[in-house]
């Protein structure tokens, strides 16, 4: 990750003096990009690094569920990312994960009172998945793993990708799924599908994300493909 976006108590003077401010700014808009990208995709927590799978896979089922399950997360990862890219690295590494339990806690509060608003009955439509989105590993894994060690629009950026990509994935898992089960889309007969038994059970969302995940992993080592070809085209005289 480029090192403009980590946590350091004095500016690179020896750096700054050999760059413009242009092109700093240039080099940050890029790292900020590849970071959103990853979280978004190349490095998707759900597809890529297998967390936050339980949601996707148990309450995604239909598209308002993955929709009010997005919500909520967003509403609880990014106050989380900022708050520990501004004192994160004060807290002990073994005391991080209590920590974040607790803040996604007092923020499931108004996260849960924004969905409501938002998508009446969402809430209970979900039953215990809504609750257990505060004990959710994406939280833990981007404020404890990279919000500490970076500058906070940073954070804001990894959390922003992050949120957006498990609301793609859960979004277009529970769409293919409420269309399979139900032949319906947000509630809304399609006239087309439904019937097939199964789809709104656990096993067939790992099916379906392991799909997803193969995708994603097809355009992450395309993206590196690329990226060692431009490499060795700068290296030739």
């Amino acid at each position: 990750m480029n090192r403009r976006l980590q946590r350091t108590k004095r500016p690179d003077t020896g750096d700054a003096a050999r760059q413009s401010q242009e092109g700093r700014a240039r080099e940050t808009l890029r790292a900020l990009k590849e970071v959103f990208t990853n979280g978004l995709l190349y490095k998707n927590p759900v597809l890529i690094g297998a967390i936050g799978l339980c949601p996707v896979v148990a309450a995604g089922v239909t598209l308002k569920n993955g929709v009010a399950l997005s919500l909520l997360l967003g509403a609880m990862l990014l106050p989380t990312c900022l708050l520990f890219s501004l004192v994160g690295d004060k807290v002990p590494m073994w005391l991080r994960h209590p920590v974040i339990l607790v803040l996604s806690a007092a923020l499931y509060i108004p996260a849960g009172i924004f969905t409501e608003k938002v998508l009446p009955g969402s809430l209970s439509a979900l039953g215990v998945y809504a609750p257990l989105m505060t004990a959710n590993a994406i939280i833990a894994s981007r404020a404890k793993h990279f919000s500490a060690r970076h500058v906070y629009y940073a954070a804001l950026v990894d959390g922003a990708g992050c949120a957006l990509g498990f609301a793609v994935v859960i979004c277009l898992g529970s769409a293919v799924r409420e269309v399979l089960w139900r032949g319906a889309l947000w509630d809304i007969p399609l006239g087309i599908g439904g019937g097939i038994p199964g789809v709104q059970y656990v096993f067939a969302g790992f099916i379906l994300l392991g799909f997803f995940s193969a995708a994603a992993q097809a355009a992450a080592r395309k993206r590196e493909k690329r990226r060692k070809a431009r490499e060795k085209g700068e290296e030739k005289p």
